[in-house]
């Protein structure tokens, strides 16, 4: 009988056992996943960052463009949205003086006029909207993330410059081809476009897996890019730049 209560007594002993190691190793599975999304959680540029990249613009690429999960992080839990705004929109107009001054226009401000006026033009309707639609945006991280665009295509114009000089010098002032220089510009031109809101909303992904407020405004940045395409557009009729 003793024997018989001591092997009922035991026999729970192996199931407790397996138990045990199976709440562990689903305690190694989640340290191994918060690790994982710690990883993955982007830090916002500091206060010393912005400063460097104030003091070397060269390195506006590579905030920009190469680091859109810390721009991202900045925008949505950064102190220093203002500040970043500010460098972003000298970016946004500085970036742009290579192409304006080497491309036909032969103009210091038309090209950031077309990408950066016509921002401004439809940046309080989309910030207005945000309001409107009780999407969780600050002011700032709408000025922010629309910055981000046309810093990205002001970058990228600065890379095409080059480019449209050499087409430029190479096209004879008789010749009758028609691909012309200035067409090959509003090619160009559309281009940076394009990939400045590439990159804008790369930025809006990354702060929707982020969890922050600039991701918010995804659903409704979507209906305002057609907006945005259409003054584009006629700023750049206007301006002759298209």
């Amino acid at each position: 009988m003793e024997r018989n209560g001591d092997r009922s007594e035991g026999a729970p002993r192996p199931a407790a056992g397996e138990d045990a190691a199976r709440r562990a190793r689903l305690g190694r599975i989640a340290g191994e996943e918060d690790g994982a999304a710690g990883q993955e959680a982007a830090e916002p540029f500091t206060r010393a960052e912005l400063a460097r990249l104030a003091r070397r613009p060269y390195l506006a690429p590579e905030y920009l463009l190469g680091g859109q999960r810390r721009l991202a992080a900045s925008l949505g839990r950064g102190r220093d949205v203002w500040r970043l705004a500010a460098l972003l929109l000298a970016v946004s107009v500085v970036a742009t003086i290579p192409y304006s001054l080497l491309s036909p226009t032969r103009n210091v401000w038309k090209v950031s006029a077309l990408i950066t006026g016509s921002m401004l033009i439809c940046l309080p309707c989309l910030h207005l909207f945000a309001q409107y639609l009780g999407l969780e945006t600050r002011l700032e991280q709408t000025i922010g993330l629309s910055l981000v665009f046309t810093g990205a295509a002001a970058l990228f114009t600065l890379g095409f410059a080059p480019v449209i000089w050499f087409i430029d010098l190479s096209t004879e002032t008789g010749d009758a081809a028609q691909v012309t220089p200035a067409h090959v510009s509003v090619w160009l031109l559309a281009a940076a476009w394009v990939l400045g809101i590439l990159q804008m909303a790369r930025c809006i992904g990354h702060s929707r897996r982020d969890a922050g407020g600039a991701g918010t405004l995804a659903p409704l940045v979507v209906l305002w890019l057609p907006l945005l395409a259409f003054i584009t557009y006629r700023m750049g009729r206007l301006l002759e730049v298209l």
